[in-house]
């Protein structure tokens, strides 16, 4: 779960820098120059990397004065937010969110389940 994130994480800077197109995230919908790649780029790298923490606190890399019912709740409501961007990601106009990131992040969310139940 954690490399998938750290994965995630190199995808969304990887947009950022133009390297991958924009356009196989957020829906397809960042063809608008209105609308500001970094910005939502930098919001989804933020949103990954405190999911990552939270998977860091709960593997117990790092000790916290957090309770452990703490971390499972935050870890619960990642696979909600993992299992509603699968959802997002099936009904996407985008190839790509359909058949590479749906499965991904129905995969995260299953682990993300399996580690909230862990003890």
């Amino acid at each position: 779960m954690l490399i998938s994130m750290i994965l995630l994480a190199v995808f969304h800077v990887l947009v950022m820098l133009k390297v991958l197109p924009s356009d196989i995230v957020w829906g397809g919908q960042i063809n608008d120059p209105s609308v500001n790649i970094i910005t939502l780029e930098l919001i989804a790298l933020a949103v990954t990397l405190v999911f990552s923490a939270v998977i860091i606190l709960k593997l117990s890399y790092l000790k916290s004065g957090k309770s452990a019912v703490i971390i499972n709740i935050c870890l619960l409501i990642i696979f909600a937010y993992l299992i509603f961007n699968t959802i997002a990601n099936i009904v996407s106009a985008v190839s790509a969110e359909n058949f590479i990131f749906a499965p991904v992040a129905f995969i995260q969310a299953l682990l993300s389940l399996r580690l909230a139940i862990e003890k």
